[in-house]
């Protein structure tokens, strides 16, 4: 009996399973002046305000069902992988699906609060705070989308003058966003290769 394997879904697979390994690590991080630091990926979310994580428990919740997805996916796509029968395109699809909707996410993420602390700034101030305080000016507020660095730069009253405060904002993609890149190149390979391994044996 000849056992065919698609060897770019055991890879993709493998992939998968080492982004999920390294649960605790971030994929993207947002550091605004040293005061505030986000910690972003899938699998895990923080966002730490002079070291305490200001994130409700739900965050946790979601986050661990965004990582047993990725699990399952893994798993589903290894069995795909051991055959070539039709059905296991879909169990590949699986897979696929999983790392592509948790990159999308985190893009979205990112996308938000480039808008937030970018072009929509202002009106997000007047909207949740009613207003600046009174003498309060915002110079500058430019934000970084996924990789750079951005400032908000207030002027605000003291004494009989004035003091401008500058506050940095720097985001950054690590290593493992860069994984997760191959993990999705690697499935999307495996589900192209899946569905030409299922017709030639059909």
């Amino acid at each position: 009996m000849t056992v065919r394997v698609n060897p770019l879904g055991l890879a993709a697979a493998a992939s998968l399973f080492i982004l999920a390994y390294f649960r605790e690590a971030a994929w993207w991080t947002v550091n605004i002046g040293d005061i505030a630091i986000l910690n972003a990926s899938p699998f895990k979310v923080t966002f730490n305000i002079t070291n305490i994580n200001i994130l409700p428990p739900i965050i946790d919740y979601l986050t661990l069902g965004a990582w047993l997805a990725v699990i399952v996916g893994a798993g589903l796509m290894i069995l795909g992988s051991l055959t070539d029968k039709k059905w296991s395109k879909s169990l590949v699809s699986f897979g696929l699906s999983k790392i592509t909707w948790e990159l999308i996410g985190l893009v979205v993420v990112a996308v938000l609060l480039y808008v937030a602390l970018g072009p929509m700034f202002n009106t997000l101030v007047n909207t949740f705070t009613g207003g600046l305080p009174e003498g309060l000016q915002i110079l500058e507020h430019k934000a970084p989308f996924l990789v750079g660095e951005g400032l908000i730069q207030m002027r605000m009253p003291q004494g009989g003058g004035a003091v401008v405060i500058s506050v940095p904002l720097k985001a950054n993609i690590t290593e493992y966003f860069m994984m997760a890149v191959v993990a999705l190149a690697l499935s999307i390979a495996a589900r192209i290769y899946q569905g030409r391994f299922v017709g030639k044996a059909h």
